[in-house]
């Protein structure tokens, strides 16, 4: 009995470690050449799945950075979707601030899969970046097969619990009758 404890809690972890992995960020990093300079840019999407519900939102970064790596203020980004129709940007263009950072937020109200763009002084910078809109979570969790592999252990565990459970009770009988 304790062990199957063990084991049910132990898959419960697993399964609750995955669900939060899930929402991990993209980082993608690049050289940008532009105005006879060379920038290093990080373009960060957090989270890189989000539910498709016009309202529930990831929030975008560009860091952009010197030669000597030192953040660059005052450039202005501009930020562009694979789906312009569907995604919703709140500000398409942002300028980098005194950490060099560019902000942006983007939604859906749409299930697919958008590729986000950046470019500085219309250089691109890098290659897009992939983004997940959702329309539940249980489709999120359908796509990732560690959630489904320990969902199932879940689920397993408490099966074979519950057999024990009641097969044990029927089976067990008090001596002499």
């Amino acid at each position: 009995m304790k062990r199957s404890i063990l084991t049910l809690s132990l898959s419960l972890f697993l399964l609750l470690l995955f669900s939060v992995a899930q929402a991990e960020s993209v980082l993608f990093t690049s050289i940008v050449d532009t105005d006879g300079a060379t920038y290093s840019a990080d373009l960060i999407i957090e989270p890189e799945s989000v539910l498709a519900d016009g309202q529930s939102q990831a929030v975008v970064l560009i860091l952009l950075r010197n030669k000597q790596n030192e953040p660059v203020a005052n450039k202005t980004i501009s930020l562009t979707t694979s789906r312009p129709d569907k995604d919703d940007i709140e500000e398409t263009s942002s300028q980098t601030g005194v950490n060099g950072v560019a902000y942006f937020k983007l939604k859906s109200q749409f299930a697919g899969t958008s590729i986000i763009s950046a470019s500085l002084n219309n250089v691109e910078i890098g290659e897009g970046q992939l983004i997940f809109f959702r329309k539940s979570l249980v489709f999120s969790m359908m796509n990732n097969p560690i959630l489904v592999a320990a969902s199932f252990f879940v689920a397993l565990e408490l099966l074979r619990w519950l057999w024990l459970t009641l097969f044990n009770r029927r089976r067990s009988k008090p001596a002499g009758k």
